[in-house]
């Protein structure tokens, strides 16, 4: 499960880098998902990353598999799933090297409609949360 979540993590990322935030530029994308993430980490809900785990059960193989990539000697300690969201909460540089990561990645092999669509769902959750906790 703790593994999972930080995947989840990774993918959220892995669908802004490319471009599921329409109309973005790729700097206002990093932000938006920088602040999505400040908020999860950073609440003191422990609800709301319950719910993000159950999102991140909709994210597309691919993307985790890209995800779990990028993962690799960024986060200290990524076994411990509440030092995972305490460095996110304390440092935009991990969620700025992870995003770099998978946008490099999904350059080279970019996200195809197939996984845009199987990826629907898992936008939506990510949304309805960001909704929830977040605005």
């Amino acid at each position: 499960m703790k593994f999972a979540i930080f995947v989840c993590f990774l993918g959220v990322l892995s669908f802004a880098a490319a471009g599921s935030i329409e109309g973005k530029s790729k700097e206002e994308k990093e932000e938006i998902i920088k602040k999505f993430y400040k908020c999860i980490a950073c609440s003191p809900n422990d609800q709301a990353r319950a719910d993000y785990a159950e999102c991140c059960k909709k994210k597309p193989k691919r993307i985790t598999e890209i995800s779990e990539e990028c993962k690799t000697g960024i986060l200290a300690n990524p076994e411990d799933i509440q030092s995972r969201w305490t460095q996110i909460c304390e440092s935009d540089e991990i969620l700025t090297k992870v995003y770099s990561c998978i946008d490099e990645k999904l350059s080279a092999n970019p996200i195809t409609e197939a996984e845009q669509e199987e990826g629907k769902p898992y936008k939506l959750c990510l949304m309805e949360m960001n909704e929830k906790y977040c605005l």
